[in-house]
């Protein structure tokens, strides 16, 4: 907690040395969504740092008068974030149910979204559906909305963290980029699917409301280059 008090006094500090003035971002940290000491997962870091940025810090064993407000800055800009893998139904029970009652009351109303969303081993389009409509449900008006991770298959990762892409790498070579110096194979894409057997994203377009067909550039096949 104490490293983003520091990242946010940083902020601060760089705004007023470079005069800025206006209508300023907003700021966020995004936490895990898991449980620490058998606490809500996510809520109760959140719930840390806000007890953090309350504490007097001019009293011992700190001893530490700040050069910028963190508590007003925090008031007035934060937007609390998390990822998860976590279905719609206990994202809602952990997290939403309880978030009023610390960070949207008459003290304090502190926006909520969600950095990556996708719970990846339960039906997509349906949770897809659950968590759209919790975003407009008048009940959590905090509730800004999420993003779907991912868009495409991280192969470099492995494992389970190739569960979440909507699109995967097909074998037609499009071109070569270089980077840094180094060739690299500019695949085409092609549609992921999940363990039902649902293409992912059809799944999410649905879930939105979406219409249409993704529309793929379309370019030959070339010669690939060996990666090493």
């Amino acid at each position: 907690m104490q490293g983003i008090g520091l990242r946010l006094r940083a902020v601060l500090q760089a705004e007023k040395d470079l005069n800025v003035t206006g209508n300023p971002i907003s700021l966020t940290a995004t936490f895990s969504f898991a449980m620490i000491d058998g606490r809500a997962p996510g809520l109760s870091q959140m719930e840390d740092f806000y007890e953090c940025l309350k504490n007097d810090t001019r009293k011992a064993p700190t001893n530490y008068t700040a050069k910028n407000d963190l508590l007003a800055a925090y008031k007035a800009r934060w937007v609390n974030s998390f990822n998860t893998a976590n279905p719609a139904g206990s994202v809602r029970q952990l997290m939403f149910d309880k978030y009023n009652s610390t960070f949207w009351n008459s003290e304090i109303k502190i926006p909520l979204f969600i950095g990556e969303y996708h719970a990846p081993h339960f039906h997509l389009q349906k949770d897809m559906e659950g968590i759209v409509a919790l975003t407009l449900d008048k009940k959590y008006p905090f509730f800004l909305g999420m993003s779907f991770f991912e868009f495409s298959v991280r192969y470099d990762k492995g494992g389970t963290e190739k569960e979440f892409g909507m699109f995967g790498y097909g074998n037609c070579t499009l071109s070569v980029m270089d980077y840094w110096g180094t060739d690299y194979n500019i695949r085409n894409l092609v549609p992921a699917k999940d363990k039902f057997g649902q293409t992912i994203f059809e799944s999410v377009r649905a879930a939105f409301g979406g219409r249409g067909e993704p529309i793929f550039k379309g370019a030959p096949c070339t010669n690939p280059v060996r990666v090493s």
